[in-house]
């Protein structure tokens, strides 16, 4: 059978045997909505587009040598920042990273504005806070998981109180755009599983405290949050990093933080191995007298 090619690494002290992708390709509205990022001197990034792609996703949460960004100008054009239906960010093309790992498949996409306004189970495309939508579903657990943690128990019911008006600071602010130009730093199949580093900051404070400026004296430091994916369909996201060991040499220091996420790898079979599961199927269907 063949199989991706098959690296060996060593992740938190325990060896376990991973598969990378050597087929991954990446499919682009434009030119200018795909990135890649190497590392070009130890720790260091550069812009590279003629990288490989498959190259760009062989790192891991603490060694990523690269990164492949999707959407990659849409936090950079004011067209994007209205999520408004109708505006150019609510139906851009999405920029989509696809191949296999260990015979899985995957397509990782970027997001639009359908991704994340469109309500779930019908209801059409809405801005409003508390909708059944993406943009909701991860707004409520950041609150929960990334922000109120971190925040002094005296400032807790404030926020919890203006859940509705940071909701729509953040929206309107372009802060759904910014979380849908991921940046993938690695992805490897392990244990039936695809492990999937997203590059991106270890602090993310400063940039709440130009959302939110009501609150920001009371922000502290080491907010974290991830962009956002959707895996073959499903979206995908963490609260947590771990410094990468790279950075861009950008004014920001871009990409030093990755955060993990994790999705089912389902093989494909083979077309002998789908015969062979099709005939023990029919073998033991009921024989009729």
């Amino acid at each position: 059978m063949l199989r991706s090619l098959i690296t060996t690494l060593c992740i938190a002290g325990t060896a376990s045997a991973v598969t990378y992708s050597t087929d991954a390709i990446v499919t682009a509205p434009a030119p200018t909505q795909a990135f890649i990022y190497r590392e070009a001197t130890p720790g260091n990034l550069v812009l590279d587009n003629s990288a490989p792609v498959t190259t760009a996703l062989l790192g891991t949460a603490g060694a990523a040598g690269g990164n492949v960004e999707l959407f990659a100008t849409g936090d950079q054009d004011p067209l994007y920042i209205s999520p408004e239906n109708g505006q150019p960010f609510s139906a851009i093309p999405l920029a989509t990273l696809s191949g296999t790992a260990n015979s899985a498949p995957f397509t990782i996409t970027s997001l639009n504005g359908a991704a994340w306004f469109t309500t779930t189970g019908g209801g059409g495309y809405s801005l409003d806070y508390g909708t059944n939508n993406l943009a909701n579903q991860w707004f409520t657990a950041f609150i929960s998981t990334a922000l109120l943690p971190k925040l002094n128990p005296l400032l807790v019911a404030t926020v919890n109180n203006s859940r509705q008006g940071l909701f729509e600071a953040f929206r309107d602010q372009g802060g759904f755009t910014e979380l849908s130009d991921p940046n993938i730093s690695h992805l490897y199949e392990d244990s039936g599983q695809f492990n999937i580093g997203l590059a991106g900051f270890l602090d993310q404070s400063p940039r709440l405290r130009t959302t939110f400026p009501t609150f920001a004296a009371f922000i502290p430091d080491g907010i974290q949050w991830s962009e956002v994916i959707l895996v073959n369909g499903v979206p995908k996201y963490s609260f947590t990093a771990t410094p990468s060991g790279v950075a861009l040499n950008d004014q920001f220091g871009s990409f030093n933080g990755t955060y993990v996420v994790t999705a089912p790898a389902i093989p494909v079979p083979e077309p002998g191995s789908a015969a062979m599961i099709l005939l023990a199927g029919v073998a033991l269907l009921p024989r009729r007298r």
